[in-house]
């Protein structure tokens, strides 16, 4: 829709206040609007290379603006985003580009309550000479004081190159109907605004004329007449009415939607019907007053003027149950005389009709079965299965996953598919030392195993589903690796040939290391092994990444310990482990990259980062001292390992 406003003979601040209509939903939808300014010389001459610097003043993504500039026609246009129907203020610079008959003219300064597609035509005139005594203008109005506007102002802008503090006079300031002001305005020139006001008596007989002549004359400072007009205002009492015109009916169908959404879309107007024919200086008003619905929200109500495109109009779906929908969009048509103000209403309505689908988002579980999951209590670390959902619809939906028992997890438990997606729904295994013991079966084999089930709640995918799911809890921790490290210096390298060990992210798994140039990249090895009289210790270090950060560090946890007969330091560890673990997972306290002097008996607790967070292995170191008999024996630290560590 577009709102046209023409000012003439602009050249300084102008302010204008535009009518928008009103919400037409509790949440304004913001649209793009399209502003085009156009700037033409009188009488007829577009402007090029005019600039129009504008700016967003209020609403969505304010502040907000550019600069575009007048074309060959005189027209320079920009859109301002998420405008809302209720109005946003937009302001606007226009600066005369390079021209000697504009070159006087201030730039003009505009603000306006953009709501519909909006252009704003300024018509300007050659600065006047200093010194003209014989410029001659007319003022032609119309009014309806019985019916319509009781009055009609008109104001034109004068730019001279005056010196500034010139002073306007009028020889009149009424004379019958009409009155008469002038103001001097102008930052460097001197330039005058006058307005003339046509107001005939309340019982003024249609056709009526009122006529009179004035002049208006300039002095400066120095009280010398430097500008003379002579100007006639016509005035007529007009209180025709504009013809309705002819408005097509038509139809749009808006297509398919999900249910429990709210849409913003348009029906396109714009290339339904045909350019909108209405006379010169009459409008029509188009206002909503049948089909507005719990799932149509309509705009309530647009203008145009004759020769332009019809809008495309706003509409808000919001559909809360399936299947077809329809409705019958009825607006009233009322025209208007702009010169008069006024109005007929029309017996034609303009209707639109439209329709809508409306379906539901559709799933599958693609994978139900879950587990067996496997998991030491003595460990935090569990294998992981998925459930797989797939969205086999064409709306969004929502998934919620829920574990019936605390013994299992779900990530995520919220997840959004969109229409064609596949997610999964990843299942731990959680059970403790304390779970294990409350199970009454006989455990079974080596590792001490015992079973256990719980269900998995799917909701959201069609009707709720229940996926069973099994996981195996052990005593006996499946990461424990018995391991010796050897380091020496071989006469004449450089380097350090050792063996190291590496824990790796998240799983239950150590891998052993000879790889000799090349131990410092992994995580655990013996920087060194030293001998002092009887007695061995060692010196664990951590490798560092590329960016010289080490993988982990290391805090001391008891010294002289043994572990039980027939058991390793998975089973039993010493009593201040857990809260060196919590302690170093929650930063409280911190850990070195290598740790020196350990004997026989230490217990080290070794901390890295995890994709996941952080994670704690226990290191006991079982034996120091050489790892065979006679001269050729190369010194050992040979260490038992329990990784990860601690769900205590």
């Amino acid at each position: 829709m577009k709102n046209r406003l023409h000012l003439v003979l602009i050249a300084v601040i102008l302010f204008i206040a535009g009518s928008c209509q009103v919400p037409f939903s509790p949440e304004d939808l913001t649209v793009g609007r399209t502003v085009t300014v156009e700037v033409i010389k009188e009488p007829t001459t577009p402007v090029k290379g005019a600039s129009v610097a504008w700016q967003k003043l209020t609403g969505a993504s304010a502040p907000l603006g550019g600069v575009v500039r007048t074309g060959n026609d005189g027209s320079a246009e920009f859109t301002v985003p998420n405008v809302s129907l209720t109005r946003d203020t937009v302001g606007m610079v226009v600066t005369m580009p390079p021209d000697p008959d504009l070159s006087g003219i201030d730039p003009i300064r505009l603000q306006y309550a953009v709501c519909n597609d909006t252009t704003i035509t300024l018509r300007v005139q050659p600065v006047i000479a200093c010194g003209t005594l014989n410029y001659v203008d007319s003022f032609a109005m119309q009014a309806c004081p019985a019916e319509g506007a009781d009055e009609q102002k008109i104001c034109k802008i004068y730019p001279t190159n005056c010196p500034a503090g010139v002073t306007f006079t009028a020889s009149a300031s009424t004379s019958g109907p009409f009155t008469i002001t002038t103001t001097a305005t102008g930052t460097t020139q001197s330039i005058l605004e006058l307005c003339v006001t046509y107001r005939p008596p309340a019982g003024a007989a249609a056709g009526s004329v009122d006529a009179t002549s004035f002049t208006v004359r300039g002095t400066n400072l120095s009280g010398t007449t430097v500008f003379l007009l002579t100007a006639t205002a016509k005035g007529t009492v007009n209180c025709s009415t504009c013809e309705c015109p002819v408005v097509p009916d038509t139809s749009d169908p808006l297509g398919t939607y999900c249910v429990n959404t709210t849409i913003d879309t348009v029906i396109s107007l714009s290339k339904l019907l045909p350019a909108f024919n209405l006379d010169a200086g009459c409008e029509a008003e188009f206002e909503l007053v049948a089909g507005s619905t719990s799932v149509f929200d309509p705009e309530a109500r647009f203008v145009l003027r004759g020769g332009q495109k019809f809008p495309d109009l706003a509409v808000r779906i919001t559909p809360t149950q399936t299947g077809q929908f329809s409705t019958t969009l009825r607006y009233s048509v009322t025209v208007r005389n702009l010169a008069t103000d006024k109005t007929q209403q029309c017996p034609d309505e303009l209707v639109i009709g439209t329709q809508i689908n409306v379906i539901t988002g559709s799933c599958q579980i693609v994978r139900r079965q879950v587990g067996p999951l496997r998991k030491c209590v003595y460990n935090d670390s569990s294998t992981v299965d998925s459930i797989e959902i797939r969205n086999t619809g064409r709306c969004l939906i929502t998934i919620n996953a829920t574990s019936k028992s605390a013994l299992f997890t779900v990530s995520p438990g919220s997840l959004q598919l969109a229409a064609g997606q596949t997610r999964y729904v990843y299942v731990r295994f959680a059970a403790q030392r304390r779970d294990w013991d409350a199970n009454p079966m006989q455990p079974r084999g080596a590792l001490g195993e015992k079973d256990f089930r719980g269900q998995i709640e799917i909701a959201g995918c069609d009707l709720p589903s229940s996926i069973d799911v099994d996981g195996i809890a052990t005593v006996q921790c499946n990461t424990f690796k018995y391991q010796c490290l050897r380091q020496f210096r071989p006469l004449g390298y450089e380097s350090v040939y050792a063996e190291s060990v590496e824990l790796l992210d998240q799983k239950a798994q150590i891998l052993y290391q000879n790889d000799n140039q090349r131990f410092q990249v992994f995580d655990i090895y013996a920087q060194s092994i030293s001998q002092v009289g009887g007695a061995y210790a060692v010196t664990l270090a951590s490798g560092s990444n590329l960016f010289g950060q080490a993988y982990g560090v290391f805090y001391r946890v008891a010294t002289g310990f043994s572990v039980l007969p027939g058991q390793n330091i998975c089973d039993t560890y010493p009593v201040l482990a857990q809260t060196i673990c919590g302690n170093a997972k929650s930063g409280v306290s911190s850990g070195t990259q290598t740790l020196s002097g350990l004997q026989q008996g230490d217990v080290i607790l070794y901390v890295k980062q995890g994709s996941n967070g952080k994670q704690c292995a226990l290191i006991w170191i079982q034996s120091i001292g050489p790892d065979r008999p006679g001269s050729v024996a190369l010194p050992q630290v040979c260490l038992e390992i329990c990784h990860r560590v601690f769900n205590l």
